[in-house]
């Protein structure tokens, strides 16, 4: 049947329509951005997912993969490890908001980023947010209070607990409250800011020593 897309859950429809389900199965979304979906740790994250689906949540976890990386390879993944039902590809996402108004937990499990965007974005909308230590946007929040910061990329179990955590709408809630009440929506817009002209000053050394 056609999941029920009106009301509360208008902005979540397309999503839901494509993985089948509705608003009632109360589905709690991780949303995972990157464009280069070995680097910031997609394998590890597909296999959590095959242990998390096994495992009794509170609500039942999904997993949405954006970005312009190739999803070829982990399509076939997601397949073998019989979770081809719980993640959905969206590939690009030139508006990084819309789609964080439509899921509730970002989770990166990236075993390199100097300050990840999509994070940071995260916080800034009052989202929990689950990353590695190897992070840097990981000194902008609190462990544990914001969100989880997992020691490794190959720490499964640990990623499994920190997305099994956040399957509770009270966690969520709790996290939201958090980030809301220590206004880190500031400080990362602060960031961001700084983060970005860093960028535009380097890309324009990189052009003038090209000429």
């Amino acid at each position: 049947s056609q999941p029920d897309v009106s009301g509360a859950d208008k902005l979540r429809g397309p999503i839901l329509a494509k993985l089948g389900i509705n608003e009632s199965v109360e589905p709690v979304f991780f949303l995972f951005v990157a464009n280069n979906f070995r680097l910031k740790g997609l394998d590890t994250l597909l296999q959590a997912m095959h242990i998390l689906v096994r495992k009794k949540t509170a609500r039942p976890a999904y997993l949405i993969v954006a970005g312009r990386d190739k999803p070829g390879r982990y399509r076939r993944i997601k397949t073998a490890l019989r979770i081809k039902n719980r993640v959905l590809f969206i590939g690009p996402m030139p508006h990084i908001q819309n789609t964080l108004s439509k899921t509730d937990v970002a989770v990166l499990p990236t075993y390199y980023d100097p300050a990840s965007r999509f994070i940071l974005e995260a916080l800034g909308a009052e989202m929990p947010v689950i990353t590695t230590r190897y992070n840097g946007a990981c000194d902008l929040f609190a462990n544990n209070r914001h969100g989880k910061i997992i020691d490794s990329p190959g720490n499964i179990a640990a990623l499994v607990d920190a997305m099994q955590f956040y399957t509770e709408t009270a966690n969520i809630k709790n996290a939201a409250e958090a980030i809301r009440n220590d206004n880190l929506a500031e400080k990362i817009s602060i960031t961001r800011h700084c983060t970005e002209l860093m960028q535009l000053y380097e890309s324009i050394i990189r052009n003038r020593g090209g000429q």
